[in-house]
């Protein structure tokens, strides 16, 4: 079976291999995978209209790359076969170029890790459900997701690699709090303009998150490879993303807390 070209995503944050360059810093490893935000997103909520992703999506090349992929999954339909052939071929490059790094010892086994869906969400069951055979079918990769789909994140349960947060805001809170104590192993990601809005949306729920240390400042986008956030990478040196470093959400370790201002 012929598959349509999809793509990945190259995004500093969350790569494990990032080289510094004079001008910029490029991923030698790309690791997450989008669809058009909002388009592709079912259960958005008022506070998506500040959603990051619509930014980075303004650039030509971007939105091409995002809205390729998701035509390619709405011509799928409903068949579960023809979005796992989708994802698998983006994950199979994920896996070459991985691989390679592997090998020239520039990343360990540890730094195996995808997030899923930079970009957009679980629009629908059947793709939900071809990422859970993905998932399934690669355990050797530590995959998260932040997801609106509250309705679908449970399809992921009893996967033992990978992380599921549910994006809450003031507009879903109450949903949330439903899901939350259905599916106790669930986390959640609170989103707010302050990090101590945040904090109030998860006293809330009787909940604590911590704040996520790159949208504080406390570590830089692009870390040295030691994980100090005090060493810094010097030009032609790999770096290794904060997400690849932190991995608070990466491994499911606590709630967290995501402010549009930061602090």
């Amino acid at each position: 079976m012929q598959v349509t070209q999809v793509s990945l995503s190259s995004d500093r944050k969350v790569t494990q291999c990032c080289r510094r360059q004079t001008h910029k810093d490029s991923p030698a490893v790309s690791n997450t995978y989008g669809l058009p935000a909002g388009d592709s997103c079912p259960d958005k909520t008022p506070f998506c209209e500040s959603c990051y992703a619509d930014s980075a999506a303004k650039y030509p090349t971007v939105h091409s790359l995002l809205w390729r992929n998701f035509d390619a999954h709405l011509a799928a339909g409903d068949d579960v076969d023809a979005h796992y052939a989708l994802l698998d071929s983006a994950y199979q490059k994920y896996r070459q170029q991985f691989d390679r790094l592997l090998k020239a010892g520039r990343v360990t086994v540890d730094d195996d890790i995808f997030r899923l869906l930079w970009s957009g969400d679980l629009y629908s069951d059947a793709f939900t459900a071809a990422w859970v055979r993905l998932i399934g079918n690669n355990i050797q990769t530590q995959f998260w997701v932040y997801t609106r789909s509250f309705d679908r994140a449970p399809q992921f349960h009893g996967l033992t690699n990978v992380a599921v947060y549910l994006s809450v805001d003031s507009d879903n809170l109450d949903w949330a709090a439903i899901v939350l104590a259905t599916h106790s192993w669930l986390h959640a990601a609170f989103c707010a303009d302050t990090q101590a809005d945040a904090a109030a949306l998860a006293a809330e729920l009787g909940r604590t998150a911590a704040p996520c240390p790159e949208n504080i400042g406390r570590i830089p986008l692009v870390m040295h490879q030691s994980g100090r956030r005090t060493q810094t990478v010097a030009i032609g040196e790999d770096g290794k993303g904060a997400c690849a470093v932190c991995r608070l959400c990466v491994d499911g370790v606590r709630d967290v807390a995501f402010a549009i201002k930061g602090r």
